[in-house]
C-alpha cells in the first residue's frame, strides 16, 4: 500500500526535486563567479602596490601526465596568473620560498591508474623584477628546476 502512494506522488515530487536541484546549482554557480571576481580584484590591488613583480610559469607541458601544485609562496596563498595557455604565479623580486608538490599518474597493471606524489617540499628561488621564469619537475632526478624564460 505505501509503495502505491509513493509511486502516485512521484511525478509531482520529481518536478519539485528538479527545481530544488536547479536552484542549488544556480546559487552555487553564482557564488563561484562572485568568489572568482573577488580573487581577481585582490590580485589587481596587490599588483598596483607591487609593480615590479616577476611571473613564474609551471605545468607548461599539457601532454605530460604529471602536475605541479603550488601550495604557498613565502608562506602565503599564491597569487595566480595566466598568459595564453600558460599558468603561473606572481613573486616579488629577490629570494622567495615556494612550497609545491608534484603528482604523476601512469597506467597500472592491477589498477587503472597508479598515482605517485613527490612532496610537498620547499624550494628557494631568486628572481629579478619584471622577468618571466619556468618552474618544472624532473621525474628521473626527482628535483625541481627553475630557469629564466626568454
Amino acid at each position: 500500500m505505501n509503495i502505491e502512494k509513493i509511486m502516485n506522488a512521484l511525478p509531482n515530487n520529481s518536478m519539485s526535486f528538479i527545481l530544488i536541484f536547479a536552484t542549488v546549482f544556480l546559487v552555487y554557480g553564482l557564488m563561484a563567479i562572485i568568489w572568482q571576481m573577488r580573487k581577481k580584484g585582490q590580485v589587481k590591488e596587490w599588483l598596483k602596490e607591487h609593480q615590479d613583480v616577476a611571473m613564474v610559469f609551471y605545468n607548461t607541458n599539457m601532454m605530460s601526465l604529471g602536475r605541479i601544485t603550488i601550495h604557498s609562496v613565502n608562506d602565503e596563498e599564491p597569487r595566480f596568473c595566466r598568459k595564453g595557455m600558460k599558468i603561473g604565479f606572481y613573486v616579488l623580486p629577490g629570494t622567495n620560498v615556494i612550497e609545491s608538490s608534484y603528482t604523476h599518474s601512469r597506467p597500472g597493471i592491477f589498477y587503472r591508474r597508479v598515482i605517485t606524489t613527490y612532496g610537498p617540499s620547499k624550494q628557494e628561488i631568486d628572481v629579478q623584477a619584471n622577468k618571466c621564469y619556468l618552474y618544472t619537475f624532473n621525474k628521473k632526478e626527482q628535483t625541481y628546476s627553475f630557469t629564466q624564460m626568454d
